[in-house]
């Protein structure tokens, strides 16, 4: 269910920074808005790299801690092994996504086009943050071994 909240909000959020790119798209250009001037640069790349290098620390932790759940107990945890899997190259798509991002936007022309990499820059980055909030209660859900060995 939190997951499917998380889509939905994500997609709504697309949805209407797509259509301010649209209609209004002095608000998200980088003339409109000099914090997109700012960010949509290096500087998203130096963010989303302390992001990147914090979430994959904690799925690689994840990773661990499932090791030893599944040595204690001889359970078997292949679905959260995929999610972390799936989460940390998805990680790795967004922060080359950026990268790609960061390159072309200055070649690109026009205040619809501008409004609209900038709007993909704020999706990144929300979807590199959902990601480690999802990892991160992932790790506060694991259950004290003590209580699995029993």
């Amino acid at each position: 269910m939190k997951q499917t909240i998380a889509w939905v909000t994500l997609i709504a959020l697309a949805t209407v920074l797509i259509g301010a790119s649209i209609c209004q798209p002095y608000y998200l250009t980088d003339d409109g808005n000099s914090f997109f001037k700012g960010f949509v640069t290096w500087e998203l790349l130096s963010f989303l790299g302390v992001v990147v290098t914090i979430t994959l620390a904690s799925a690689a932790n994840l990773h661990l801690e499932l090791n030893k759940l599944e040595e204690k107990t001889d359970e078997r945890f292949p679905e959260a092994r995929n999610s972390i899997r799936l989460s940390a190259y998805s990680l790795l798509m967004l922060f080359l996504a950026a990268f790609v991002l960061v390159v072309v936007k200055p070649t690109i022309d026009g205040a619809h086009w501008n409004a609209v990499l900038n709007s993909v820059a704020v999706l990144i980055v929300l979807f590199n943050l959902a990601i480690l909030a999802d990892l991160t209660m992932a790790v506060f859900r694991i259950p004290p071994l003590k209580d699995k060995a029993k």
